[in-house]
């Protein structure tokens, strides 16, 4: 019986080490606004008693709706989940803390608190106060595991180059749009009616092309063989034509 003990309290000593050296290794906290037991956000200042005492302990906390720090905001497995739970008894307020990582795994659950006060806001805060205890001798100091490191640095490269990337192709469709609105400035034609059609003319008033109706809205024949005109895209025609024994396209802008 006495050796059962002895490798029970071994078995105890050595989970509550590798549980100390897993709660070291996460850089924060993420804490809910309210829990799943009660009805309010923050009932009984609950919330707020629970981030004080794990700030108090050397914890980074944050409200899991924050805006978060950008290695977090990277990494979120750089963080561990806080809950309050509350443990069904008749005659006592019991509350324990879980701690999860970010794949939903337990890494970590207090011992219970207890209360035997009637008022339930002094039965909450005095129960959850005395489950901190077990976390206080956690002694928690953040360690990070050089796989973690590398993890979070590759990830912050990764999303810099990410941004740099989305920059980057900004610009170009930023420089094409910009390249594209010259072209058209410069070469908007205006269609003059006709009998038959329109006359294209240029700024300057010069008659460009002569266009001919078709049976459809848009598309037109070009006069003297110059080829056929079609619509792309708002305002913007395709001339389709024949150079060199080459189906040639050039792109005219014309408002009409």
């Amino acid at each position: 019986m006495n050796k059962l003990l002895i490798i029970g309290f071994l078995l105890m000593g050595a989970f509550t080490v590798n549980a100390q050296k897993d709660i070291n290794n996460y850089k924060y906290v993420l804490l809910p606004q309210k829990f799943d037991f009660l009805k309010e956000v923050d009932q009984y200042r609950l919330n707020t008693r629970a981030r004080y005492l794990l700030k108090t302990n050397g914890f980074n906390v944050y409200y899991n709706n924050e805006r978060f720090p950008k290695d977090l905001a990277v990494n979120n497995c750089l963080a561990i989940k806080a809950n309050v739970v509350e443990v069904s008894t008749l005659f006592k307020t019991k509350l324990k803390i879980e701690f999860r990582d970010c794949y939903n795994e337990v890494i970590f659950v207090s011992d219970a608190g207890s209360s035997k006060e009637k008022l339930m806001n002094n039965a909450y805060i005095e129960a959850l106060t005395k489950t901190f205890k077990s976390i206080e001798s956690l002694n928690y100091s953040y360690q990070p595991e050089k796989s973690q490191v590398v993890s979070s640095n590759t990830l912050m490269k990764n999303s810099v180059e990410a941004i740099i990337e989305e920059k980057s192709t900004n610009e170009k469709v930023e420089t094409n749009k910009s390249v594209e609105n010259k072209i058209k400035a410069n070469n908007v034609l205006k269609a003059f009616p006709t009998k038959n059609g329109y006359a294209l003319k240029d700024s300057k008033g010069n008659t460009i092309h002569q266009v001919l109706k078709s049976q459809r809205d848009d598309m037109y024949f070009l006069s003297n063989n110059e080829g056929v005109l079609y619509r792309k895209d708002g305002n913007k025609w395709v001339r389709e034509f024949m150079k060199d024994d080459v189906v040639t396209t050039e792109i005219l802008y014309i408002e009409f």
